[in-house]
């Protein structure tokens, strides 16, 4: 923080600027040809311009808005397309005016820059000054540039810069008759009117916007309209209706221009997930399609677009994802197992989206925050269409009595917009999560026992925290490929052992084995104390790491350690002895019970044996039960939560904000332990049989 104030306000040697706003400077190649230089500068650089700009936020905002749409407005891209597809269902014969400008972050003119901080945003310009007074070097490859204009694309700051130095301009020209509306996303301006006031707006941008250095790109200035006649020359690209054409994202044109912008889209997104079946490490390749190459990809589109070729599109793009994971896992799976791939992890999946799943909460869910007037810089609202009860009409059949979303759709209106954005119903995280919860519902509801309990277990709070974390071999949150694909498989209820060692006598207790694993997991000959002591040295580490004195193996009043980790001074002056058992829930000689939490029993059976001998003692006794795919019982619920919220104390960060982040961490060191010690005590037997090496787990702060 002190270095954040500091360079922020000036006080910095003026020779050191240059060099904390040096980048390295990455060249991408754009969807139409030539080059977007991205610059990556210095963390401490990126940090400080973070640090400004979620400060100043609200007061760029409010300088900016409601023109200026591409700086601090979330939804911003949704509200343009949806405002500008009301505007031509109105006025179908509007022209609609997309103004283009080369290169445009790279040449806006320092000076302007300055002269509209000093006027409107005086709280940036020392840090700007700092930055962009000298010429700063740029690193790209064997060569070395120097940054003399503009500003960096890679800058947190750098929209804010540009859209500031630009805003007098744009919001200060005379509007010509005939221009109904405009608005701008950084450097990209839309504009709707006559042909004729859209052409005259051109010119005097043109004009305007070369005094700051910038300018306008004449052949990639669209004009275009559904119905209207064009006369007279054009100095902008005239297009036609039956091409297919974006605004920020969202598809304009005719039925067929529509279907060959998606077919498009489907080839590029097919052509990456093709590229991502043949990466060799499982956990990265279902990590990035999680959360970038999955249905992320096509989610806008879904929320923008209801039309008869939206169907094709999701079904072959949900396809596309399903082979490609199937690739990744080196598998097919069943259709159980896919649709549990598909649930979010929190509900025992592996959170990788199904657009067939979420297509209607998408589009009803962008629908109604039109409607409620979440994503306009004004608060407007919309009336709710045809379309929007459409979507509503499709997600009845998604989510079984749903009573909220079947008062709306008999009713035929919506609640008032203050009282959705209060329940957050203007969201897709509300209407996704409802149609996840009906699937694993149905899911469950169509599987056998095992299968059930398997899923209430793998849903659990906090028993998927192994498949959310960033794969890092130095925090020891990387799994092998095969080590890897073979607990997923264990997840998702497939067989982790070949045919041909079902019934085969296990080496260490003569039981015979199966498929599935269930008998090596709960063998208590066959490594079991391997996998109890991977997890226990865990939070033995996190205990240290939580400023609390530990002691390992402890007897007390001569039981038998009845304290794997005895914790001094936990509860006031008493010491604690934690006694962790990890339980499977599917032991094959059990009697299956759902409604019947084998940690919690051991929990119970733990406190029986021992409470009264560490009462006796003064010290307290804490069962700390867990199963194998990650559920806890409630002893263990509530002491681990007590342990990480010293952790996060200790780490200094015991603020609610940051709690959570530091539980997050401890829960996720925790279940990568016990999954990386469940897939040593499978793969520990009858490695002939299809079993793999598995690399043993060592905590890093242990």
């Amino acid at each position: 923080m002190k270095w954040v104030l500091q360079s922020s306000s000036g006080q910095l040697p003026d020779w050191s600027g240059p060099w904390i706003a040096a980048a390295r400077l990455i060249p991408l190649q754009k969807p139409g040809g030539g080059v977007r230089p991205i610059a990556v500068g210095d963390v401490l650089r990126r940090l400080t311009s973070k640090v400004l700009q979620h400060a100043l936020a609200s007061n760029i905002k409010e300088i900016l808005a409601p023109l200026q749409l591409g700086v601090g407005m979330k939804g911003a891209t949704e509200h343009v397309g949806r405002k500008l597809q009301r505007i031509l269902d109105e006025h179908p014969d509007s022209f609609v005016l997309q103004v283009d400008l080369s290169n445009a972050f790279n040449s806006v003119d320092r000076v302007s820059i300055q002269t509209a901080l000093l006027a409107q945003l005086p709280e940036l310009l020392p840090w700007f000054q700092f930055t962009h007074s000298n010429p700063s070097p740029l690193f790209g490859g064997t060569e070395t540039l120097l940054s003399q204009q503009g500003t960096q694309q890679g800058d947190p700051l750098g929209p804010a810069f540009f859209a500031l130095a630009i805003h007098p301009i744009i919001s200060s020209i005379t509007t010509p008759e005939g221009l109904d509306w405009q608005t701008w996303y950084a450097d990209d301006g839309t504009l709707v009117g006559t042909a004729k006031a859209l052409l005259e707006m051109l010119e005097t941008l043109t004009t305007k916007l070369k005094v700051q250095g910038l300018q306008v790109n004449l052949s990639k200035c669209k004009l275009w309209s559904p119905q209207g006649v064009l006369e007279g020359e054009c100095s902008a690209k005239h297009v036609s209706w039956e091409e297919p054409k974006t605004v920020l994202g969202t598809p304009f044109g005719s039925e067929s221009a529509e279907q060959i912008f998606l077919q498009e889209v489907r080839t590029k997104h097919h052509r990456l997930l093709q590229r991502l079946s043949k990466f060799p490490d499982p956990q990265v390749a279902t990590a990035l399609l999680r959360y970038c190459l999955g249905a992320q990809k096509v989610n806008h589109l879904m929320r923008v677009l209801r039309s008869d070729n939206m169907t094709d599109f999701v079904t072959e793009t949900t396809g596309d994802i399903r082979q490609t994971l199937d690739s990744v896992l080196d598998t097919s799976l069943s259709d159980p197992a896919w649709i549990q791939c598909c649930l979010p992890i929190r509900q025992g999946g592996l959170g990788v989206q199904n657009p067939l799943f979420t297509q209607h909460a998408a589009y009803f869910s962008s629908a109604v925050a039109d409607c409620s007037g979440a994503f306009s810089p004004m608060n407007e609202t919309a009336e709710p269409t045809q379309e929007l009860w459409a979507a509503a009409e499709q997600l009845t059949h998604q989510i079984d009595q749903d009573p909220v979303l079947a008062k709306w759709v008999v009713d035929g209106h919506l609640p008032p917009p203050v009282q959705l954005m209060e329940n957050g119903q203007h969201t897709q995280k509300y209407w996704s999560a409802k149609v996840h919860q009906q699937v694993k519902h149905d899911l469950q509801a169509n599987a056998n026992l095992r299968d059930q309990i398997r899923l209430q277990s793998a849903g659990a709070e906090h028993a998927g925290a192994w498949l959310s974390v960033i794969p890092n071999e130095n925090l020891g949150f990387h799994f092998g490929a095969d080590v890897y694909k073979l607990l997923i498989k264990s997840l998702l209820g497939m067989q982790v052992l070949p045919e041909a060692a079902a019934g085969t006598p296990c080496d260490d207790c003569g039981q015979p084995l199966d498929i599935y694993g269930d008998h090596l997991l709960s063998c208590r000959y066959g490594g079991a104390w391997k996998r109890h002591n991977f997890v226990a040295a865990t939070l033995n580490a996190i205990a240290v790491s939580a400023g609390i004195t530990t002691s390992r193996e402890v007897q007390i009043n001569g039981k038998e350690r009845p304290a794997d980790l005895l914790l001094s001074r936990w509860d006031g002056n008493r010491d604690a002895a934690v006694d962790l058992t990890i339980r499977h829930n599917l032991l094959p000689t059990a009697q299956w019970d759902l409604n019947q939490s084998a940690v919690a029993q051991a929990e119970e059976a733990k406190l029986t044996k021992y409470k009264d001998t560490c009462n006796a003692a003064s010290v307290t006794f804490i069962p700390v039960g867990v199963d194998t795919f990650g559920a806890t019982g409630p002893h263990a619920a509530s002491f681990l939560g007590k342990l990480f919220t010293r952790y996060a104390k200790r780490a200094g960060r015991a603020e609610e904000r940051y709690r959570g982040q530091h539980h997050r961490e401890c829960w996720q060191r925790l279940s990568v332990a016990l999954h990386k010690a469940k897939a040593e005590q499978l793969c520990a037997v009858f490695t002939v049989l299809g079993g793999v090496t598995a690399v043993p787990y060592r905590d890093t702060e242990e």
